[in-house]
C-alpha cells in the first residue's frame, strides 16, 4: 500500500529473499508499492532488482476501474494539490473528488477519480473499498470536464469491471445523507 515503509535496502533484501526461493527459470520482478519506493529503487541497478512500475502496468489504459460502485454527487475536479488544499474544508459527503493523486487524508466523500495512474493497493483505493465508494483512473477526465462543463456539476458516476461512466444530471438531485454522516451542530 502507499503506507508501505520498506526502504531501498529492505526492498533489495526482500527481492533477494524471494528470488532465492523461486525457480530461477521463472522471471521475477519487484513492483514497488508506492512512489516513495519507486524513488528508492531508482538508485538501485535494475540488474540487481528487476522491477515493473505502476505506470508501466496501467500506462496504456485511459480508464482503469479500481473499486466498483455507483455514486450520485457533485464532481469536484482539482488539477493541482494546491487547488485541492484551498477547497478541502468545503468538501462534503455528496462530493466526488477528482485529481491526479488523491491525498491519503482525503475526507469521506461519495467517490474518487484519479487522473494519473496509481496502484490498486494505494491507500485511497483501500479507503474506497472500505467505504464502498466508486474509484477509478480516468486519464482523459480533464478533457471530459472541459468539454462537458462537469467541474461542480451534479453527476451519476458508475464504475464496474467493464465500464466507467460520468453522466451529467440536469438538476441537483434530492439526496439523503448516508447513515455514516453525522451533521455537526
Amino acid at each position: 500500500t502507499e503506507a508501505d515503509t520498506m526502504h531501498g535496502e529492505l526492498l533489495v533484501f526482500f527481492y533477494e529473499f524471494v528470488r532465492a526461493r523461486v525457480d530461477s527459470r521463472l522471471p521475477l520482478l519487484l513492483k514497488p508499492a508506492n512512489h516513495r519506493q519507486e524513488e528508492e529503487l531508482s538508485a538501485i541497478s535494475e540488474q540487481r532488482v528487476p522491477r515493473v512500475l505502476s505506470h508501466e502496468l496501467f500506462g496504456s489504459r485511459d480508464r482503469t476501474p479500481l473499486n466498483p460502485g455507483e455514486a450520485t454527487g457533485r464532481l469536484r475536479f482539482f488539477r493541482t494539490a494546491e487547488e485541492y488544499t484551498a477547497a478541502e474544508t468545503g468538501l462534503g459527503w455528496a462530493d466526488i473528488v477528482a485529481m491526479p493523486c488523491l491525498p491519503d487524508d482525503v475526507p469521506r466523500v461519495a467517490g474518487f477519480i484519479n487522473t494519473a495512474p496509481i496502484t490498486p493497493l494505494s491507500h485511497t483505493n483501500v479507503l474506497a473499498s472500505g467505504w464502498g465508494i466508486p474509484n477509478a483512473i480516468v486519464r482523459d477526465l480533464e478533457r471530459l470536464v472541459d468539454e462537458g462543463g462537469l467541474d461542480g456539476a451534479w453527476v451519476r458516476y458508475r464504475v464496474d469491471e467493464d465500464d466507467i461512466s460520468l453522466e451529467r444530471l440536469d438538476h441537483e438531485p434530492d439526496l439523503r445523507a448516508p447513515a455514516w454522516h453525522q451533521q455537526r451542530i
